[in-house]
């Protein structure tokens, strides 16, 4: 705590050593939002996720938590980078993140994989999660991306599960299960195609 009101040199070196310290904690919070944003979609990324599940696995030891997990995978990705590129897929992707953070507002989204979501369910989202899956379906069915005289669907398999303190011990095994929620209901999906 050096003097800043002084007009001597004392005061001028606290007020320039007071404004370097002022741009340096801005700085480091710049590169720290860096370093846990997805560049692509803007969302969170796997590290910001890796945090997030760390402190999830803390509260499970501490407490009762209530959340829920939804992992949502884009269906079709490589099909539609290998038949019109990769710009268009990675449009596929920013629109899958685009309704995800519309429809559960009160949940953090992340991207933890080339075309691999997770959402922690929280407040709201998870109470009314049936809800929210509706509201999402829908908005994957009502969006697309043209591309000359072809549309891509905006098609996205997902998967909930909530904690369960009775069998859950740690929040990998809620995942487990939004997982192979996802994967029976992308199975479903290719059966309704044929």
């Amino acid at each position: 705590d050096l003097p800043m009101e002084s007009k001597d040199e004392i005061g001028t070196l606290s007020r320039v050593l007071s404004d370097a310290y002022v741009k340096i904690r801005e700085y480091t919070a710049y590169i720290n939002a860096l370093a846990y944003r997805d560049s692509l979609t803007g969302i969170k990324n796997a590290t910001a996720y890796t945090e997030a599940v760390k402190d999830l696995n803390k509260e499970i030891c501490t407490g009762n938590p209530k959340f829920g997990v939804l992992v949502a995978d884009i269906n079709n990705l490589k099909q539609t980078n290998d038949r019109f590129g990769h710009d268009v897929g990675n449009d596929l992707i920013v629109h899958t993140a685009r309704i995800l953070t519309d429809v559960f507002q009160s949940s953090v989204v992340f991207r933890i994989g080339g075309d691999e979501f997770a959402v922690l369910l929280q407040g709201e989202d998870c109470k009314e999660y049936h809800t929210r899956l509706e509201q999402m379906d829908a908005a994957c069915a009502k969006d697309h991306i043209a591309v000359c005289e072809n549309t891509v669907a905006v098609s996205v398999a997902r998967g909930v599960a909530m904690f369960d303190p009775s069998i859950d011990r740690i929040y990998e095994d809620v995942f487990a299960k939004a997982d192979h929620a996802m994967y029976m209901n992308k199975e479903e999906r290719k059966a309704a195609v044929w």
